[in-house]
């Protein structure tokens, strides 16, 4: 029986920390996001790199979420106020869809809803933004009542 994680080549190809990784579906990988703004995809099939978007973003990307549901949509989010939309299906191409523009303060986390076309994003201030990701619009902002310190 083959050892399913034998690589052919060397997997480190971030030149800072690695901050997340998640599963992908289409195409059968993974893709790890990177302080160093990169997005690396590996395919679980031949085990070897299949994409390194470099300076994904304008700083280090602090996590990601994949939506399998309309369209398989990679969502990269970092401190520097946007989400990205990507295609991680478009190995050829530009995969990036579109910006999550709306967020004030850094972005801390972002995450999809099962089933549902809808992100959710957060920032340090506390402020959650619901998105729709077929059209990347706002559909709903919230916001605390408390004052976070600073």
């Amino acid at each position: 029986m083959e050892n399913f994680f034998v690589w052919k080549e060397p997997v480190i190809l971030h030149s800072d920390l690695v901050s997340d990784c998640i599963e992908i579906a289409s195409p059968f990988s993974m893709c790890t996001f990177g302080l160093d703004k990169k997005i690396v995809f590996y395919s679980l099939s031949t085990k070897q790199t299949i994409r390194i978007i470099n300076d994904a973003h304008l700083s280090g990307i602090q996590t990601g979420a994949y939506m399998s549901d309309f369209g398989g949509n990679l969502i990269t989010c970092a401190f520097d106020l946007t989400a990205r939309v990507w295609s991680p299906g478009n190995i050829y191409g530009d995969c990036l869809l579109g910006e999550l523009k709306g967020h004030n303060h850094p972005i801390c986390d972002v995450a999809v809803l099962p089933k549902q076309p809808f992100v959710v994003t957060v920032d340090l201030q506390n402020i959650i933004i619901i998105w729709d990701v077929r059209n990347l619009f706002r559909l709903i902002k919230l916001t605390s009542d408390e004052k976070v310190d600073e």
